[in-house]
């Protein structure tokens, strides 16, 4: 006599604890590389958004050596050309030297332009900062910018007249 194999129905469990293994293994190994691809992405956002907080005080950096120059005793701060700029009359005019310097992690420069008025001068100082990208790959320099306006009135140091910021 031949014995058929007992026909299968839908209540057969045999290899379903395959399928639901398998099933979970997928749906970890999707958790644990979304959440490798996020941990990878935010270092490299907190790296940019450093670099540019950096890039920003070596530009303040700038602006306080710029006011530091126009402030020291043996300086004229009415002086158009005093911080890089070519003078026309008692004004500064483009085009501008920048003044340069460095601090730890970068650079900064500067320049000022300076406006007599009839009761006082007022110094525009612009200073950029420079921080080496730190994603790397050739990506170019992280600079940022600030910009600060400096009023010069009589009175003050010897012969110097007051920086005021």
């Amino acid at each position: 006599m031949v014995v058929l194999p007992e026909p299968l129905t839908l209540r057969d469990e045999a290899g379903i604890t395959l399928i639901v293994a398998l099933m979970v293994m997928v749906v970890l190994t999707t958790i644990t590389y979304t959440a490798i691809t996020m941990a990878i992405s935010s270092n490299g956002t907190a790296r940019s958004s450093n670099a540019q907080q950096d890039a920003y005080e070596l530009a303040q950096a700038g602006v306080n050596e710029a006011e530091s120059i126009l402030n020291a005793s043996s300086a004229n701060a009415t002086s158009p050309t005093l911080l890089g700029c070519t003078a026309n009359g008692t004004n500064s005019t483009t085009p501008c030297s920048s003044l340069t310097g460095s601090a730890p992690g970068g650079t900064f420069s500067f320049y000022g332009t300076y406006a007599q008025t009839a009761t006082n001068g007022v110094w525009t100082i612009t200073s950029t900062g420079s921080v080496t990208n730190p994603n790397g790959g050739g990506a170019a320099t992280v600079q940022r910018a600030a910009t600060a306006t400096v009023t010069v009135t009589g009175g003050g140091q010897g012969s110097n007249i007051s920086v005021w910021n």
